[in-house]
């Protein structure tokens, strides 16, 4: 899927989109140890379709399908002020499904914010120094929260004003966060804390204690059930969370599986 150049590619993630383009970000390193973040594009060319006079007992040979790539360097602005040995990759990519027009990217390293427009604009936001931006979902409203990893905080960043209109401090280092069942709580995960945390839609902010001690939570995702789940990365466990803060942790089988991302199951099983 990636091409071989002069540098060692190592991907980060990779997320489907319209079910025709997948976007995928990576990051170069350089002989120098240097690492470059960057997107990936592939869209499927699709295969031609099998002729109706074909008998049944003799499928027809269908020619692979092909793929065209294209990347996008992620330039953050403060990226040059970051030591060579310091500089990281992007971290979390996201799009606003009402409105799927351009893909997110935050950047813990560079505390910035990337818009990455379908033929490749590259638009960035600086956000605070220090903030560390990590998890980014988008809320109902077309806003964009963010979790501040550095700064102890959840924001609210509205792309149509390119600014941060409203920031919750949690007391907390947010490392992952969703949007609740009801389209209005932001839920997020204490990573160090070791605990589960909400913001309702009043403001008010509260912090659940995982029962499993250092179980470092670092995902979580708003379930069929009305429930949210959480990955327990060291703890080995996933969580499921009432909306009222009742945790129920369920062991994994595989020892030291160390789960990270979870998502609903599409047919609403799980």
């Amino acid at each position: 899927m990636y091409k071989r150049s002069k540098f060692r590619t190592r991907p980060i993630f990779c997320i489907t989109f319209l079910m025709t383009t997948a976007l995928c970000g990576c990051s170069d390193e350089n002989d120098a140890g240097e690492r470059q973040p960057r997107l990936t594009q592939v869209t499927p060319w699709p295969a031609p379709a099998a002729s109706p006079s074909v008998s049944p007992t003799a499928p027809p040979t269908v020619a692979p399908a092909t793929l065209t790539i294209s990347e996008f360097s992620l330039d953050f602005p403060r990226r040059a002020a970051v030591p060579v040995e310091q500089r990281g990759s992007s971290h979390e990519i996201t799009f606003d499904s009402s409105t799927p027009t351009a893909m997110w990217v935050t950047s813990p390293k560079y505390d910035g914010l990337a818009k990455v427009a379908l033929n490749g604009t590259r638009t960035y936001y600086d956000m605070p120094i220090g903030t560390e931006p990590h998890g980014e979902e988008f809320d109902r409203r077309g806003n964009l929260i963010l979790s501040f990893e550095g700064t102890e905080q959840i924001a609210k960043f509205d792309p149509r004003l390119g600014q941060i209109v409203a920031t919750w401090d949690i007391h907390v280092d947010p490392h992952g966060l969703a949007i609740g069942s009801d389209g209005e709580t932001i839920w997020f995960t204490g990573k160090t804390a070791n605990t589960v945390g909400k913001i309702a839609p009043d403001g008010r902010v509260t912090n659940y204690a995982l029962p499993t001690s250092s179980a470092l939570p670092i995902y979580v995702r708003p379930g069929p059930d009305g429930n949210m789940w959480v990955t327990e990365l060291t703890g080995n466990k996933i969580a499921r969370v009432t909306p009222n803060g009742t945790i129920t942790e369920f062991t994994i089988p595989t020892p030291n599986s160390r789960p990270i991302a979870i998502v609903p199951d599409p047919r609403g099983r799980g």
